[in-house]
């Protein structure tokens, strides 16, 4: 807000028109007074300002009618000011006598304000924010009363600041601060209850270590599992196929036999001795079967070039191992035919001859088993020639074969290929020695229960896997659910405590409030609260003025909470200076500290509104020569800033001193005329 024009009609003293046009000063110097003997009108114009924008005056004990110059029906005030980019002019007016010249019963009270010419619904308090309570204190500065406070005891400096502050009563503070603090606290303890439940979900919620990489891999190896199962099953059934090829050739043999004891006795002997070469051959054929697994899943799984060239190596002594045993089962058939030829002829033409038939049989036999000796050594060179082949995605699975193997160790403990070996070389060994206690065990029962034996573990081992694998499935779903859960947990939790930590951070200040509520210590904890905040305020005002050289400190004392001012000037070369108490302050040195916390006092008020218009009333009379001079030239850095800084004042030197001035002069009759003047 800046003031521009005001002009009076027959307001009190001012009989007439009269008009200060303040706007006029604008320029270099924007410090002026309205200066006049005492009683001429001087405070008037301060009070015709707040009867413009507010309809009220300073002084509560005047009415409107009052304010009429006496004898005249009506009178009026107008003031043009400006706020922000737009210009006002507030109108007030009062009639009190008709036409006729009837007096009103009640006076006709009318106030309007026009924004750019326009009528606007609000009042002054909508457009420049300030109460009139605020206005009084922001643009009326009561540096008199600060004058005093700096000087009066804690007791009354209180009383003081009480009577200036127009905010918030103590009563409506005790009742806000409660309300505030009651529901600060309710949303504490709600904040609480929700950070506790959240750590107790989190605390419940099941620990998650398999991430989902080990348990895609898991799964992958249980399907793999299962595959080599499936194989092994095949494999299974084509030694099965060649066990009873054995054990058919085995009988037709003891049928022949049993026409002499001591072929008999040879036949079962070489019997025996084909059954453990045809052990020794399922052995074979089976480890070389399992070296061929353990290529196989060499090839998928480790992908280690060295595993696979032992394997190779590994597969050709079997192979040589095979070839023994069937160059030693063809010197027990030699043996046969020999003990044909020198045992005691029973019949020349009857048995011997079935012998022969049978050794014959046997041979064919022989020859279907190099047959497929030669099959399983053309199926080992093609191994051999894949493993070149397999030496490219042997490389492209080195850089999985650590987490492979390391999930492989996990399902070891579930399921391994060697405990299905060693169940199955268990069971043959126990049949194997029912048979051995009990020879007439017809040797077909042994090989339909090692079938039966295949067909249950390869089943029950299938729905192992298969209950493994959903259960991992939905383990993998249930975890990823648990997971986006507990990560939004910590998220809400965080917030939580984010929020809990802001809340208790605004809070605990109200604490030392809450112990006073409702009691005398609240209002002294509340003005000294508002002291220090002007003292504040009142430094940087100081520091502009006194270029640094004063500041004003609160402390303790043995009078109470008592005001001091830190000189910071040399005195004897000592630049630390010293802390000085107020009584130490000359006349010109305690205006300037009361015009700081009175301008504090309407920085306080103001809030958002832009104020460049103040006025001192009085406060400059008690000085001397050289506190005035020092008084205006601080007076003087204020208006400097941009401000108006009008001065009223009885002091007639102020005409010379300042360049701008408005002379109220009241004539013999009791009517008061302004006239600017410049120097």
């Amino acid at each position: 807000m800046r003031i521009k024009l005001l002009t009076l009609h027959n307001i009190a003293c001012f009989k007439g028109v009269h008009s200060i046009e303040i706007e006029r000063t604008r320029g270099e110097q924007e410090l002026f007074a309205i200066t006049g003997a005492t009683g001429a009108g001087k405070s008037t114009i301060l009070a015709t300002l707040c009867l413009a924008l507010y309809g009220r005056s300073p002084k509560k004990a005047l009415s409107s009618a009052d304010f009429i110059s006496q004898g005249e029906a009506e009178g009026s005030i107008r003031l043009s000011f400006s706020h922000g980019p737009h210009n006002f002019e507030a109108i007030w007016s009062c009639r009190l006598r008709k036409v006729d010249g009837t007096v009103f019963k009640n006076p006709v009270v009318k106030r309007d304000i026009f924004k750019e010419g326009v009528p606007v619904e609000g009042g002054a308090e909508e457009i420049l924010g300030l109460s009139f309570e605020q206005f009084t204190k922001t643009v009326i500065l009561p540096q008199g009363e600060f004058s005093r406070f700096i000087l009066a005891s804690p007791n009354e400096r209180r009383d003081i600041l009480e009577t200036l502050w127009h905010g918030p009563s103590m009563k409506e503070f005790n009742s806000l601060l409660w309300v505030k603090a009651n529901a600060m606290l309710t949303e504490i303890n709600i904040l609480k209850a929700k950070h506790s439940q959240l750590q107790e979900i989190q605390e419940r919620s099941p620990a998650r270590h398999c991430p989902d990489e080990a348990l895609e891999a898991s799964i992958l190896t249980k399907v793999n599992a299962l595959n080599v199962l499936s194989s092994f099953e095949k494999e299974a059934k084509g030694a099965l196929a060649i066990y009873a090829k054995l054990q058919s050739s085995i009988q037709e043999r003891q049928n022949h036999e049993r026409a002499s004891d001591q072929t008999q006795i040879l036949y079962r002997k070489s019997f025996r001795e084909l059954e453990v070469i045809s052990e020794e051959i399922a052995t074979a054929q089976s480890d070389f079967e399992t070296s061929l697994r353990a290529y196989g899943k060499l090839k998928h799984i480790q992908g280690e070039e060295l595993a696979l060239q032992k394997v190779v190596a590994d597969a050709s002594p079997i192979m040589s191992k095979i070839q023994l045993l069937f160059q030693k089962w063809e010197d027990r058939l030699a043996l046969l035919k020999k003990a044909r030829t020198e045992g005691p002829a029973i019949s020349i033409n009857g048995p011997l001859a079935k012998y022969s038939d049978v050794l014959n049989s046997l041979q064919q036999k022989r020859d279907q088993l190099q047959s497929q000796l030669f099959e399983h050594k053309r199926k080992r060179d093609y191994y051999l020639n894949q493993r070149d082949l397999c030496d490219g995605q042997i490389r492209e699975i080195e850089a999985t074969v650590v987490s492979i193997l390391q999930t492989l160790d996990v399902l070891a403990r579930k399921l391994t290929l060697d405990d299905f070996n060693e169940g199955f070389k268990t069971s043959v060994q126990s049949l194997t020695f029912i048979a051995q206690k009990d020879e007439a065990l017809n040797p077909q029962q042994l090989f339909s229960s090692l079938d039966l034996f295949l067909k249950n573990e390869l089943a029950q081992q299938k729905i192992q896997i298969e209950s493994d694998l959903a259960f991992l499935k939905n383990q993998l779903k249930e975890d990823s659910v648990a997971r986006q859960f507990q990560s939004q947990v910590i998220v809400d939790l965080g917030q939580v405590k984010h929020a809990l930590d802001e809340l208790m951070g605004r809070y605990l200040p109200l604490t030392d409030l809450l112990k006073v509520l409702g009691r005398g210590e609240f209002r002294d904890y509340i003005l000294t609260s508002i002291e220090d905040y002007l003292i504040h305020l009142a430094n940087r005002e100081l520091a502009a003025f006194c270029q640094g050289r004063y500041r004003l400190l609160a402390g303790a004392s043995s009078h109470g909470h008592e005001f001091f001012v830190q000189d910071t000037f040399f005195i004897a070369g000592n630049k630390s200076g010293h802390r000085r108490k107020m009584a130490s302050l000359s006349g010109g040195e305690t205006f300037l500290v009361g015009l700081a916390l009175a301008l504090a006092l309407s920085e306080l008020f103001k809030g958002n509104a832009e104020i460049e218009s103040f006025f001192i009333d009085e406060g400059l009379g008690s000085l001397d020569a050289d506190s005035l001079q020092e008084t205006l030239e601080g007076l003087q850095l204020l208006a400097s800033q941009g401000k108006q800084v009008g001065i009223i004042s009885h002091i007639p030197s102020l005409n010379d001193q300042l360049p701008t001035h408005f002379q109220i002069t009241k004539n013999a009759k009791g009517s008061s005329t302004i006239a600017m003047r410049n120097l």
